[in-house]
């Protein structure tokens, strides 16, 4: 027996749409099969449902629901979206380049098909065909700002990056709070080694999300590059606090408490990035490294050996390797690891070099 028995069908829906706003989501669910029971064919019930069960992950239930809506009416083009939105987050992306075709074809200016479609194609490095889809959504409306940013993203992440700037900087045109589009300009300027351009667009990022973390991450791998390294330790030190797993600002972290010889500080940096990831290998050469100072040798041999396991082709780890070996009066084994890192020993009457 319904709980909204006195209610009528259109309160229900009413209260479902409530729920699902506050994402009551099995709420909202119970007050859709309600409706459901009364009017099967409820292509409102039906679809909001499908979204329901698509955020609980219940994908073939989901499916089963925009598909019931189709039988109903074969030209409803927003069923065809949301079934590939399911087929894209269950990985067959044919199914959901099918779909979003079918919903240009019964709707040819339909940005959010031509927009999924491009993201499809994103997602498969078909860059031309991803164009193509998000030049469409934008022709269609000029003011779509999430074509623009992933038409910036495609000619960032290939290397076009006059494109990708004027591509974010549009995007940022049509939504002056978009922080992403900041933070990545600011990458593209950091890759470029303009870190003042850098700087100034990874801190309107923050200014306008003050707890975007990788805005924050970046803000501290800038100000290292100016040489200013108790400025990065507080961004770092600030990331953590918004994401203690937060694996590169506990390592770049470790880097400097080792420049500044606050080696206990370092190693508590190196073991947390172990605890967060175990074959993070620099971090392991770099515990081994402390520990050489620290006089604790037995530990830096187990922590460089372990780094070397993990990164067969690291030279540097070889190299700081043989050098604690030649401190530990392992001369031929040190050798051997060092010429391994830097190149080939010659040896004279007296002694050896690296050539």
């Amino acid at each position: 027996m319904s709980e909204n028995k006195d209610l009528t069908n259109g309160e229900n829906f009413a209260l479902a749409i409530l729920n699902h706003e506050k994402n009551n989501l099995l709420v909202a669910k119970n007050l859709y099969n309600e409706v459901l029971k009364i009017d099967p064919n409820h292509i409102g019930a039906l679809s909001n449902l499908g979204t329901v069960f698509n955020q609980l992950k219940d994908f073939q239930k989901a499916i089963n629901c925009y598909e019931k809506i189709i039988e109903i009416d074969p030209l409803y083009s927003s069923s065809y979206i949301n079934l590939g939105v399911v087929f894209n987050n269950i990985g067959d992306f044919q199914k959901a380049i099918n779909c979003y075709e079918k919903a240009i074809e019964i709707k040819p200016n339909f940005t959010d098909a031509h927009y999924n479609l491009g993201n499809i194609y994103k997602r498969l490095k078909k860059n031309h065909k991803a164009i193509n889809c998000y030049e469409k959504a934008i022709e269609i409306n000029p003011m779509y700002v999430n074509a623009y940013n992933n038409l910036a993203i495609i000619f960032h992440d290939t290397g076009d990056f006059q494109k990708a700037i004027s591509f974010y900087e549009k995007a940022i045109e049509i939504h002056p709070k978009f922080s992403d589009a900041y933070n990545n300009i600011g990458t593209i300027y950091y890759n470029i080694k303009q870190y003042q351009k850098a700087l100034v667009h990874y801190e309107k990022a923050i200014e306008i999300e003050p707890n975007f973390v990788d805005a924050n991450y970046n803000l501290g791998k800038t100000h290292e590059q100016f040489g200013y390294p108790q400025k990065a330790l507080n961004y770092y030190l600030k990331v953590i606090k918004i994401n203690p797993n937060y694996l590169n600002a506990h390592f770049n972290l470790g880097n400097i408490y080792i420049k500044s010889g606050e080696y206990q500080k370092a190693k508590k940096c190196y073991e947390r990035v172990i605890e967060i990831e175990p074959d993070y290998s620099n971090a392991h050469s770099n515990l081994g490294a402390v520990f050489n100072v620290l006089n604790q040798y037995e530990k830096a041999i187990i922590y460089y050996e372990k780094a070397i396991s993990l990164d067969p082709a690291n030279k540097v780890n070889k190299v700081g390797y043989g050098n604690l070996l030649l401190k530990l009066n392992k001369h031929k084994e040190g050798l051997k690891y060092i010429a391994e890192g830097q190149g080939v020993i010659e040896f004279t009457q007296s002694d050896f070099k690296i050539i």
